[in-house]
């Protein structure tokens, strides 16, 4: 056969007997149960690169750990994760002494007399920023998101003394938006620390790090995005802001309190009374914040606890705790003195009688692991740097209601290195102090603050990491026909891994690249020509996407094997059980995949082979080998292992005895040209720069009946595409 090609080019098959590593038999990793969860460790750790999903929703605002690589305010200055679980115990012991000193003042009928500013949480431990436009035209500026703060701020010139920054500071007269509240504004006397100067209302927020922030209360447009505005948003234009790290590098707050200040109750005419998030895995992911409705037909509530003595803080009733799938022996009357959930506390917070029940169960699950040291305020650490795969028991908080927080993975343990994980929780120095749910355990979580109806709700994979994809990723809440495989369902049975949360069939894919997929089991309409639909087609919803590069820039998968689940068995009782596929000769052609009857009078067949330890494997009897018309001197029991056809796999593997002679035979046909190095897992390559023409010996694969599969001559070389 002659080849036109003048190139560097590499004979193609090469020994081994391995299948792809994106095949759908791939190697999986989670259980059918709600007991476990298995992980891979290097997903627990964030990568140096920043993957950030390119889509925007509606009021949505882009959330990033500012200690990762996607922080808008790099420094050079790293923390340390003592430094961080130090910071974060400050903000904690922070809010206990809020909550005990207003409970004091309201005994005592003033909460002024003990509370000397308005209140603030430590502001160090503020991990996630988003960005908001600030002014007309829109100035943007880096700030932590805090419900556990009301009155939002940032740094304004003239400033007495500011602490480092990224962005230029936000200077009020540039914007033709911005006024200063009055001092006879109700809004400045119902501030918890205000004064009046030459006019204008005067702010102070004091952190019990010591840490504050003054200036004036002012006024002027927020940007949400694009195309959403608030006008005559009331903040914090701070001057004199002390006692800050230059690793904050931030440039002010957002609180989402429920105080009148907070900005969800400046925006509630405009967007209603409700706002959620999610936190992404790890800080080399992003997440989001949105303003305004949720439409999560799947979240489920719990209602909120309204506290007079502490009224900004978000109050729910946990009542119980699961380690594996098991309720812990706790009394429910443990958790009495309140929890909070709270976006700016890093590792959640526990009754100390409760953190003993959880620890001791949790370390019973994982009696395999070697123990590592304490790590500050964790004190449950293991070694995992010989495990490249841990098995976690499963964590869930339960609340009043029934209501459950199923812990992602990810929010189990407080990963400092491979070998030393710590569970991320910690207990509290008495059982009446308050209860507080750590971010950490809100990882990957849709968090809904519906604050019109009084609850809190939960959904799952709002937020786990995707690759970038060429298309925006597909909105199930924007299809008519969509809708969610049940549990109860046998469907949620038929792929190899799926398991229960909430309700709803959730699926994993592990493939042994380490790649992985996982979601929730739906249905929806497969459309597959402009006249051809598949009603109630049924696929994952990938809402985990890992370690997919970004160079794939593909949407997703499509299986055409022989599980239940896969495409052509869904479409069999209306096309017919039959598929066929042309691969074009090279990346620059486009071939077509049919579904349905192949009217090709012309084809030769040969028999599948089903095997019951893969069955979902399209087998075939391979027997002989051809090359240059001539059969080689292979005895048919070589193949007895099996042989497979698959359409991802891009170099032919065979048993090691029929690929020497195959690549002996070759050898001797094209003894004429120059070799070259060999390339990766090809070791018969040759130099064609100097021929304009080749010779290439015709190769042919014969099987059981005596079917061949003649090899065009464009699969017989592999080009490289540097060449």
């Amino acid at each position: 056969m002659a080849s036109n090609s003048s190139l560097l080019q590499c004979y193609v098959l090469v020994l081994a007997c391995l299948l792809s590593s994106r095949s759908s038999q791939a190697l999986m990793g989670n259980i059918r149960d709600e007991a476990w969860h298995i992980v891979e460790v290097k997903s627990l750790l964030p990568s140096s690169v920043c993957s950030s999903p390119k889509e925007k929703g509606f009021n949505r605002l882009t959330i990033i750990h500012r200690h990762g690589p996607c922080t808008p305010q790099p420094t050079n200055k790293k923390i340390t994760d003592a430094q961080i679980l130090r910071k974060d115990q400050d903000r904690v012991d922070s809010m206990h002494h809020y909550v005990k000193s207003a409970k004091k003042a309201t005994i005592g009928g003033s909460l002024s007399v003990s509370l000397p500013a308005q209140h603030g949480s430590s502001y160090g431990t503020g991990n996630y920023v988003v960005k908001i436009g600030m002014g007309t035209p829109r100035k943007d500026f880096s700030v932590v998101f805090d419900t556990g703060s009301d009155l939002s701020w940032i740094q304004c010139k003239p400033c007495k003394g500011c602490h480092n920054q990224r962005d230029p500071l936000f200077d009020p007269t540039l914007s033709s938006t911005y006024s200063n509240v009055s001092c006879s504004s109700t809004y400045c006397t119902q501030l918890e620390k205000s004064s009046c100067s030459n006019g204008q209302c005067q702010y102070e927020v004091k952190y019990l790090d010591k840490s504050q922030t003054d200036g004036v209360f002012a006024q002027d447009t927020l940007t949400l995005s694009p195309t959403d505005r608030l006008p005559n948003f009331m903040f914090g234009c701070g001057t004199s802001n002390s006692g800050f790290s230059d690793r904050d590098m931030t440039d002010g707050l957002i609180g989402l309190g429920r105080d009148r200040v907070s900005l969800i109750s400046q925006a509630t005419s405009n967007y209603g009374a409700m706002f959620s998030y999610c936190l992404p895995s790890i800080s080399s992911y992003t997440g989001y914040l949105s303003i305004g409705t949720n439409s999560e037909p799947q979240a489920s509530f719990t209602s909120m606890v309204q506290k007079t003595d502490s009224p900004s803080f978000y109050y729910i009733n946990l009542t119980a705790l699961k380690v594996g799938g098991m309720l812990v022996n706790i009394s429910s009357t443990v958790f009495s003195g309140g929890t909070v959930i709270d976006s700016g506390t890093v590792i959640t917070r526990l009754p100390p009688t409760a953190y003993v029940k959880l620890r001791d169960a949790f370390q019973q699950y994982m009696k395999m692991y070697p123990k590592a040291p304490s790590l500050e305020i964790l004190d449950t650490c293991y070694d995992f740097s010989q495990y490249p795969r841990v098995k976690l028991p499963t964590i869930s908080l339960v609340f009043s209601g029934g209501t459950n927080l199923d812990v992602d993975f990810s929010g189990i343990l407080y990963v400092s290195q491979q070998s030393q994980a710590c569970l991320a929780f910690a207990g509290n120095s008495g059982d009446s102090d308050i209860g507080i749910i750590g971010n950490t355990q809100q990882k990957t979580v849709n968090v809904i603050y519906d604050i019109a109806n009084q609850k809190i709700g939960f959904s799952y994979g709002g937020c786990k990491c995707c690759y970038n994809p060429t298309d925006p990723p597909f909105d199930p809440t924007l299809s008519s026909t969509y809708s969610n495989v049940s549990c109860s369902s046998t469907d949620c049975t038929l792929p190899e891994e799926s398991f229960c949360s909430n309700g709803q069939c959730q699926y994993e894919v592990r493939y042994k690249d380490e790649s992985q997929t996982d979601g929730l089991l739906a249905r929806d309409t497969l459309t597959l020509s402009l006249t051809d639909r598949l009603s109630n087609f049924m696929f994952g919803c990938g809402t985990s996407n890992h370690a997919i590069s970004d160079s794939d820039m593909t949407d997703g998968l499509i299986g055409l094997g022989r599980n239940r689940v896969s495409l052509i068995s869904q479409a069999s009782s209306k096309y017919g059980a039959m598929f066929s596929y042309c691969l074009p000769s090279n990346s620059s052609f486009i071939g077509y995949l049919s579904i349905g009857t192949n009217p090709v009078p012309e084809a030769s067949f040969t028999s599948m082979v089903q095997k019951t330890d893969s069955p979902s494997y399209y087998y075939i009897n391979l027997t002989a080998l051809n090359v240059g018309g001539e059969l080689l001197n292979i005895s048919s029991t070589v193949f007895s292992a099996g042989t497979v056809i698959d359409s991802v796999t891009v170099i032919t593997r065979l048993p090691r005895t029929a690929y020497v002679e195959l690549r002996d035979a070759f050898q001797q046909y094209m003894e004429m040209y120059h070799r070259a190095p060999n390339l990766d897992i090809l070791d018969t390559c040759y130099d064609l720069s100097k021929y304009p023409k080749v010779y290439v010996p015709a190769i042919s694969f014969v099987f059981s009946d005596g079917t061949t599969l003649d090899v065009d001559f464009s699969g017989i070389l592999y080009v490289p595409k540097e060449s």
